[in-house]
């Protein structure tokens, strides 16, 4: 009787102890495993702070961009929608004697002009930019102002004529198309002011 109730024991002891062990052996799996997983939470978390801040360096960097061209973006709008109204109306009241009316259903040419406009001076729009930004860190507003409108009445002459070199030998209407866009963009130089130099003091 003692015999067996040492057995029974003995037994006990060694299905106690497989027990323990396996307890010890989950406790530490899953101690490995919760450690692994917050080293691979810590790493993903700083993956997604180094995109954040990237994508923060990207943002403010096109904010600082888009402050610094405002004014050459003001511009270039202003010449590119204006142009074109100023034109049919000059042309179509002064020279076609065409009605009101007339004019205003002319819309389609107006907006292919504004488009085809837009596209074509945006190389020249873009020298306007750097130009500025380099005449604002030396010269005053003033002084920048008619460097730029010498720059750009000429630029326009020089972007009709590279894509049309014979608007000359078509007569006064071709040639006066020339002299709006570019006593537009001289008005629209004078008219806006420039923002993005605070340290620029007006003559």
């Amino acid at each position: 009787m003692i015999i067996s109730i040492e057995v029974s024991n003995g037994v006990f002891k060694t299905a106690y102890n497989r027990r323990f062990k396996n307890l010890l052996v989950f406790w530490y799996s899953n101690a490995l495993f919760s450690r692994r997983m917050f080293y691979i939470g810590r790493q993903n978390s700083a993956r997604l702070n180094r995109k954040f801040v990237k994508r923060q360096n990207v943002v403010r960097y096109l904010e600082t961009k888009i402050v610094e061209m405002k004014y050459t973006i003001k511009v270039w709008l202003f010449t590119v929608l204006l142009s074109p109204l100023l034109l049919f109306l000059i042309l179509g009241i002064f020279v076609n004697n065409s009605k009101f009316g007339e004019i205003l259903g002319s819309w389609p040419m107006i907006f292919f002009m504004i488009i085809y406009g837009t596209f074509l001076s945006a190389p020249a729009m873009l020298l306007f930019w750097i130009i500025q930004k380099k005449l604002t860190e030396k010269f005053s507003v003033n002084n920048s102002k008619i460097i730029l409108s010498f720059y750009s009445f000429i630029s326009v002459w020089i972007t009709f004529y590279i894509f049309d070199k014979g608007f000359v030998e078509r007569g006064f209407q071709q040639i006066f198309w020339v002299i709006i866009y570019s006593i537009t963009i001289v008005l629209g130089i004078w008219f806006f002011k420039i923002k993005n130099m605070p340290t620029i003091k007006n003559q």
